[in-house]
């Protein structure tokens, strides 16, 4: 996540939409000229929120966009069939209300919306980057219903241009695309923004010559296997293609440890022994050593000496702990095969515990045990980190009861029992969000064949 974080500067997990960060400038711009002060300033940002999000559910007829569901949609809903939304009631914050902050959803772009320069400061004054006339033109209706007691669902139609599909074409498109791209001058000219800039260039070229339908599945695919980082000309020169080589392939192995972690916690039931989660593991693994598992594995390399699709070919996810650590396997095979920033990225620390390079060591060590015996050195090996890394987390709460955040317990004599359910979903790199920020900015565009680059795009892009 942090490496996504450093390659994706500005888009997050929780930041789909391009037309917030115009939106949350707008507002920035009009606290400062009518002098509001912090509480003010919140309930506009919320009821610009709910008028933008009344607005995008008029124009869509109830139903998702092209770049997805407002915020805050699910919460309105009853207003919205109604045919009236109360703004002073809809936009409350906390219970009752379309969101629980009391900066509306501004709070989940805050951090980006800084980076990029549209904000400053936790009081969320105008940042360098943002153009209070253009914001003005693009999206001033925007305020003068925000600022209504109600708004009459059957009236919003002629403010389709208010429509969180409408930025592509329009003016604050223009502007987040630039921001994004790193081609106003107004952006800080940092490394962050270069490598922002860098990663949708490279993100923009493989939709160039590729059929990409999802970002993080299609986009993600060339990234980690293949020659094309390195025979396309374009992508061949590009700052960061090593590091999301890296992180796409590291991504499969964080992933196969997160539904082994939760396939053995989610099996546990009422009063479990540890010996009973290392039969139900060994039973799942294949008869033999692991060097003959290992010898097994699909290639990780082509006969050229790109990475090849080997994870793809296993079905990670998709057949239980075999799968996983089959997957697991095949990434510390890659820690002899990547070189430079992929492996950089890609290998972590051998004495880090669950990197890819750890685990090779792990595999070569015990590669003369057979498959239970392994299986049983896993168990107690997770096992014994789960509960290391809680007793690291757990806090004292207010109450004076201790937060203890391991879904494991143990007890004495190698029991266990289970306080939740693990989740085993793999880890977000941001692409698809990126994609769809791109998409809403105007760089992108979603049609029935998949993305493609708009104009603007190309013109941003060089």
């Amino acid at each position: 996540m942090a490496k996504a974080a450093r390659l994706v500067p500005g888009v997050t997990t929780v930041t789909p939409h391009a037309r917030y960060f115009a939106v949350h400038g707008l507002v920035a711009a009009e606290a400062r000229a009518q002098g509001l002060d912090r509480e003010r300033t919140q309930d506009l940002v919320r009821r610009a929120e709910v008028a933008l999000a009344a607005v995008s559910f008029v124009h869509h007829g109830g139903h998702d966009s092209a770049v997805g569901r407002a915020h805050g949609t699910d919460a309105l809903v009853s207003w919205l069939k109604g045919g009236m939304v109360p703004l002073a009631e809809a936009s409350r914050a906390g219970r009752g209300g379309y969101v629980g902050s009391a900066w509306g959803f501004s709070a989940a772009y805050f951090g980006s919306e800084l980076t990029i320069g549209v904000v400053l400061g936790p009081d969320r004054a105008p940042g360098p980057a943002c153009d209070e006339p253009l914001l003005r033109r693009s999206l001033g209706e925007l305020l003068e219903l925000a600022r209504c007691e109600q708004l009459r669902v059957d009236d919003l139609a002629v403010h389709d241009g208010l429509c969180i599909c409408a930025g592509a074409g329009a003016e604050d498109g223009d502007w987040l695309a630039s921001l994004l791209c790193g081609t106003d001058t107004r952006a800080p000219d940092t490394e962050s923004t270069r490598r922002r800039r860098a990663t949708i260039q490279l993100v923009a070229r493989i939709i160039d010559t590729h059929p990409v339908r999802t970002v993080t599945g299609d986009v993600g695919d060339v990234l980690a296997f293949g020659s094309f980082l390195t025979e396309d000309q374009i992508a061949a020169c590009s700052p960061v293609a090593g590091e999301w080589r890296g992180l796409v392939l590291r991504n499969y192995t964080v992933s196969a440890w997160r539904r082994l972690w939760a396939w053995l916690v989610n099996g546990v039931s009422e009063l479990t022994h540890v010996d009973d989660m290392v039969a139900a593991l060994a039973d799942k693994f294949p008869v033999g050593t692991v060097e003959s598992f290992l010898a097994a594995l699909p290639p990780t390399m082509s006969a050229a000496g790109d990475p090849a699709n080997a994870e793809v070919l296993l079905g990670a996810g998709s057949d239980g702990p075999k799968q996983d650590l089959a997957v697991l396997a095949v990434g510390a095979a890659r820690t002899r095969e990547l070189t430079g920033a992929a492996l950089q990225v890609f290998a972590g620390r051998p004495d880090q515990e669950l990197t890819p390079s750890w685990f090779a060591a792990l595999l070569h060590e015990q590669r003369s045990s057979r498959m239970a015996d392994f299986a049983a050195r896993l168990v107690h090996l997770l096992v014994a980190r789960s509960e290391r890394v809680a007793f690291m987390k757990t806090r004292r709460n207010a109450d004076g009861t201790l937060w203890f955040p391991g879904r494991l317990r143990s007890l004495d004599g190698g029991w266990l029992y289970r306080t939740g359910r693990e989740r085993r979903g793999s880890v977000n790199l941001r692409l698809d969000r990126l994609g769809n920020v791109l998409v809403g900015a105007g760089v992108l565009a979603a049609g029935p064949e998949g993305l493609r680059v708009t104009e603007r795009g190309r013109a941003l892009l060089g």
